[in-house]
């Protein structure tokens, strides 16, 4: 390899900072108390059911055979049922089967990459750890560090893998790609890691047995369908197994907490050693490129989805994500540079926007901000090597065509046209323009809309006091809405707490530190906050149409328009939400034949005329008039459809009481057209009332008095 593409490693005298330090060392106690405590009580607690149950067969067979009768037949044959069947969900757990787990990853070989591989050995053995077994491409933004568990993997250590995902390193230069490296070496030097198998098979046990709670009350619904005596000892049986559930849910909560509380630390070593390696510029670095890279992937998958409905797909997924990068960072107005955003330092303080802090006991990771504090005290300055991570692959395009044929496993792509890059930009660009409001605003209106119900425009055009333009639309107004929002996300965190859904002894609110009973108080507060920033945001909109309507008359009838438009979108979700009620129980539960038909029978002949009147008036819209929209709503409008027919139910599956199994005797055509025209048509309906408020925002700034005021 050339060495030119391994960048030097700091010179570090004291290396002492890598060793485990007392928290580390102090959570790796708590999880291996925490699993030896698993496998103490959880034997006890399954020998005691079993014990139980055993008791309830004997007791059985003994009241059958003493007192011979036909009550006594009944109750101890139910009681030897239900002591069977008790036994059985309890001891079927222990011989739980463990799958293989689908792997979506490719594997590389050094053959075909070996650069990659001479640089991820020389980072294996400066970090002093064995190099991986195989080493995998994968389609995300992120590395990881696998193995499959197996029952001997907990005593005998298995050699890892190694996960790079194509996204990251798309978003990253040569250095932070050898930091983020480094940090999966990390892991791979920790002993701790060898933990996570314990707790693997800890929860596979566990789940099995808690997802089964559906079987159960399966089995006390069809007892107590046959007899009454055998339901009542049925749900004798059943607090035997719901108490074995509740115990095992509470092992589950102790044992994956610890085991939390252990992996964030397992975070900051790796992170060390990614610094010792790397440096902490680049280590930080690679943290903040992933999670903006991270960002710009999400927002990518929403653009390939709209694409893929167009029958367009693309053929290098990872060209239109650096393309998204650097159009997003641009907008910021970050520097570029080799193709690659240069992130600011106080990237990772945008994500902490919150006034409640509490440490999150379930958080696998430490937050951003936290790990850059970290790495910002090692205070480890590296070189940086500003060339892209592609560098190191053969053929860096063909990695990322083949990688991005896995976004695209799971359909049928074999008539669909390949999008250009150039293509992409030009459809993702346009994308921004399109729900981009005018930014004279400075945000005010971003995010929403104008809620104009119960305005009397009337009334409120006579109103004398005006405020100027930039009185309404200056910074502080811009943010009130953010604020709103951030403030609503905080209280629904304080009536967490306050309702014990988030287990904290203390929490931090505004930089204060609270304990957990005062979270009631500053809920209360918060809602008086909450309730003075929308009185306000209220006041300011009426404000801002006072001062355009004053300029121009014109102005309220588009406002006026947009109200009728709101109260339209209103009254179509609202029937479309009445009809998801009647329909969602027939696809999960199992219902009467008779339920079925007048449930249907009264929804043709009330929700439905309404919903068509409504897509009636759909028709007259603007966007309805494109052909495919108009045919499909036309269609469902003349339909007669019946949704369900007792003629198409198969024999067998129409019992004694004539019900019937979720999606049995439905017509599933008919049942897809509605649940489509109910879902889709909302959308577009979202969609037109946005663009008639962003056509109401552009119109406003077209008054001439306006445009004197502001430098639109």
């Amino acid at each position: 390899m050339s060495k030119m593409l391994y960048p030097p490693s700091p010179v570090i005298a004291d290396k002492s900072f890598l060793l485990p330090n007392a928290n580390f060392k102090k959570q790796a106690v708590r999880v291996i108390v925490s699993i030896c405590c698993f496998f103490f009580v959880y034997p006890l607690v399954v020998l005691l059911a079993v014990i139980l149950g055993c008791l309830g067969v004997y007791f059985g067979f003994w009241l059958m055979s003493t007192q011979i009768g036909l009550l006594t037949l009944m109750l101890g044959g139910a009681i030897l049922v239900t002591s069977f069947a008790a036994i059985y969900f309890v001891l079927q757990f222990q011989f739980v089967r463990l799958g293989r787990e689908k792997i979506s990853h490719i594997e590389i070989t050094e053959v075909e990459h070996p650069v990659l591989f001479d640089f991820i050995r020389q980072i294996s053995r400066e970090a002093g750890t064995s190099f991986p077994r195989r080493i995998y491409l994968s389609q995300e933004v992120n590395a990881s560090v696998f193995y499959i568990p197996t029952f001997w993997s907990m005593f005998f250590p298995k050699r890892r893998n190694l996960v790079i995902g194509a996204g990251l390193i798309n978003a990253l230069n040569i250095t932070a790609f050898k930091a983020a490296m480094a940090h999966e070496f990390g892991h791979f030097s920790q002993q701790s890691l060898q933990l996570g198998g314990y707790i693997y098979h800890v929860n596979r046990l566990i789940y099995s047995m808690v997802r089964d709670d559906e079987r159960v009350n399966g089995f006390i619904e069809g007892m107590e369908k046959v007899n009454g005596v055998l339901a009542l000892v049925a749900y004798a049986a059943d607090i035997l197994v719901k108490a074995v559930m509740y115990v095992m849910k509470r092992l589950y909560a102790y044992v994956n907490r610890t085991y939390m509380s252990l992996s964030r630390e397992m975070e900051f070593h790796a992170d060390m050693v990614g610094a010792s390696l790397a440096g902490s510029n680049n280590a930080i670095t690679s943290l903040v490129s992933t999670e903006y890279a991270n960002a710009a992937m999400n927002a990518l998958g929403d653009k390939l989805n709209l694409l893929f409905a167009e029958g367009k797909v693309s053929r290098n997924v990872y060209l239109n994500h650096r393309s998204v990068m650097l159009i997003n960072a641009k907008s910021r107005s970050w520097e570029v540079n080799n193709g690659l955003p240069l992130i600011p330092d106080n990237f990772s303080k945008s994500f902490a926007t919150s006034r409640v802090n509490y440490k999150d006991q379930w958080a696998s990771h430490p937050s951003l901000e936290d790990r850059s504090t970290s790495l910002k005290a090692l205070n480890i300055e590296g070189i940086t090597d500003n060339r892209s991570a592609w560098e190191l692959f053969e053929s860096p395009e063909k990695v990322q065509e083949e990688i991005s044929q896995l976004f695209y496993a799971e359909v049928d792509i074999t008539r669909a046209t390949v999008i250009t890059p150039a293509a992409f930009e030009q459809f993702y660009t346009g994308e921004i323009t399109r729900y981009a409001l005018p930014a004279v605003y400075l945000g005010f209106y971003d995010g929403r809309n104008i809620d104009l119900k119960g305005w009397d425009m009337d009334e409120i055009s006579q109103e004398t006091r005006l405020r100027t333009f930039d009185e309404i639309y200056n910074e502080s107004n811009g943010q009130l809405y953010n604020k709103i929002r951030r403030n609503q996300a905080d209280l629904e965190i304080l009536h967490a707490i306050r309702t014990g859904k988030i287990q904290v002894n203390t929490f931090d609110f505004d930089g204060k530190k609270f304990g957990a009973d005062k979270a009631a108080t500053l809920a209360a507060a918060l809602e008086d906050e909450i309730e003075e920033q929308e009185l306000l945001l209220k006041e300011l909109d009426k404000e801002g149409f006072v001062l355009f309507n004053n300029q121009d008359a014109a102005i309220g009838n588009q406002y006026h328009s947009l109200k009728l438009e709101q109260q339209f979108v209103e009254d179509f979700l609202a029937i479309a939400i009445e009809i998801e009620q009647i329909i969602t129980p027939f696809y999960n539960h199992e219902l009467t034949v008779t339920y079925i038909t007048d449930t249907l029978d009264a929804m043709k002949q009330q929700q439905i005329p309404k919903l068509k009147a409504l897509l009636t008036q759909v028709l007259d819209k603007q966007w309805a008039a494109e052909e495919k929209w108009n045919s499909r709503i036309s269609a469902f409008i003349k339909a007669d459809y019946v949704y369900f027919s007792q003629n198409s139910i198969p024999p067998g599956e129409l019992k004694e009481l004539e019900s019937v199994h979720s999606n049995v005797g439905f017509i599933n055509e008919e049942m897809i057209a509605l649940r489509s025209i109910l879902s889709e048509v909302h959308g577009k309906n979202i969609e037109w009332l946005f663009i008639q408020f962003k056509a109401l925002l552009e119109r406003q700034l077209e008054i001439p008095e306006i445009r004197d005021m502001v430098a639109v």
